[in-house]
């Protein structure tokens, strides 16, 4: 059996998938393709539901993707809030929901969080993340090898 990473996405994410955003969707594609497919564990904070609605002239809703089973969602409850709060106190100009789905990550015990938010960006390496990287949407998980426990 091998471990695979675990992987938070952001709302960001889906918002570029489905507005099809040039040099963004591909990439985002790939990434939920790898979810479905059981290549890395996809977490996704449940406030990304809310976050995200139908792009205007499409038809579909695009709740219904992460509504999918392959997503590991995790809600906000008191320890994540908690964790928000104090990453909110000591990263000055983090924002309340990405605060959220930072802190979802590091509770889920993320390898990585991908996004596109540039506030969100800038807090990868900060000590108060931990070990966790965040970055734009990739597959880095493809340039490593995974060997069997």
């Amino acid at each position: 059996m091998s471990e695979h990473p675990i992987v938070h996405l952001d709302s960001c994410l889906f918002i570029a998938l489905f507005k099809a955003e040039v040099g963004r969707a591909q990439i985002c594609r790939a990434i939920i393709e790898d979810a479905s497919t059981g290549k890395i564990h996809a977490g996704i904070s449940t406030l990304a539901i809310a976050e995200t609605r139908r792009p205007l002239g499409l038809e579909k809703d695009v709740s219904e993707l992460l509504l999918q089973p392959f997503f590991r969602k995790s809600s906000l409850d008191l320890k994540i809030a908690k964790l928000a709060r104090d990453l909110l106190e000591k990263i000055p100009g983090l924002k309340g929901a990405d605060a959220v789905h930072l802190a979802t990550a590091m509770d889920a015990g993320a390898k990585w969080l991908m996004t596109y938010d540039t506030q969100l960006l800038k807090c990868n390496r900060n000590p108060f993340v931990g070990k966790i990287e965040i970055t734009e949407p990739s597959r880095p998980w493809d340039s490593q090898l995974i060997l069997p426990l």
